[in-house]
């Protein structure tokens, strides 16, 4: 959108994702990926220092995220091309979003600021979940990692029963991750899923692929405690427990269906993995 004062303007396109989730927190990922600014005002505006500011408005004690203003740069000639600025680094509140109960009402805000006059501003809503809230969409599907919590304490009894199975079926007194061959990567797998079996957890019958559906994802203590999951909360669970015995886990998602699986050999510097 453009803006006008005193000969001044510009139009302004912005990059973004349109979802603020704690999933995140433990990442650099930014809300606003790229920001252009093309000069649309009179020939004397040449050379005026602009630059971007991004915030979040909500009605909230604190604010959402940590406010970012780029760095200044002079607009170029009415017709030349687009100031562009990439990636505003917008930490998060963790504590404050780690408390949520409820999903807030909130906009996202970017704005270009001659001095301090707002000269341009592009508002669109942001949907705020909750800590334990996954959006089913194309653009957060990584975000599904920061549900796979390794570190449950639940987990501790878990891993107690996989490494007794292992004793038993392997020379190994428990998971010895990739120190190994890959059969014995295979056995460490299998005696996770024999150990998961064994707690018969209910998969309830619910509905999963639906676009821009939000789901509330159980931990795994609760899912050990409630017996009861839905397929992409077990998916999770079997994941965190092949993080836990030091394999890397995977989750495939198709329509209405999950699955969790693992690598033969462990990730490697390009990314790839077998």
């Amino acid at each position: 959108m453009a803006a006008e004062d005193a000969g001044l303007a510009v139009a302004l396109v912005v990059e973004c994702y349109g979802v603020l989730s704690y999933a995140y927190s433990g990442t650099k990922r930014p809300l606003v990926t790229r920001i252009d600014v093309t000069n649309t005002g009179s020939v004397g505006s040449a050379g005026t220092l602009v630059r971007p500011r991004v915030r979040v408005a909500a009605q909230l004690a604190e604010p959402l995220i940590t406010e970012w203003i780029g760095a200044a740069k002079a607009l170029p000639a009415v017709g030349g091309p687009a100031l562009t600025w990439e990636d505003a680094l917008t930490p998060m509140n963790k504590p404050l979003i780690a408390g949520l109960t409820a999903r807030p009402p909130a906009e996202l805000v970017v704005e270009v600021l001659a001095g301090d006059t707002v000269v341009a501003v592009d508002r669109r809503p942001l949907t705020v979940l909750q800590p334990n809230q996954w959006l089913h969409g194309a653009d957060y599907f990584d975000a599904l990692a920061g549900f796979v919590h390794a570190d449950d304490k639940a987990l501790d009894a878990l891993l107690k029963s996989v490494n007794a199975l292992l004793q038993a079926r392997t020379p190994f007194g428990g998971s010895q991750g990739y120190k190994q061959d890959s059969q014995h990567v295979h056995q460490v797998a299998n005696a996770i899923s024999d150990v998961l079996r064994g707690l018969r957890i209910e998969v309830r019958a619910e509905p999963f692929g639906v676009a821009d559906a939000v789901h509330s994802l159980q931990t795994p203590a609760e899912i050990v405690a409630g017996k009861s999951a839905t397929a992409l909360e077990l998916a999770q669970l079997v994941a965190a427990c092949l993080e836990k015995a030091k394999l890397d886990s995977v989750i495939f998602l198709a329509d209405n269906h999950v699955c969790a699986g693992y690598a033969v050999i462990p990730a490697q510097a390009d990314g790839s993995w077998d």
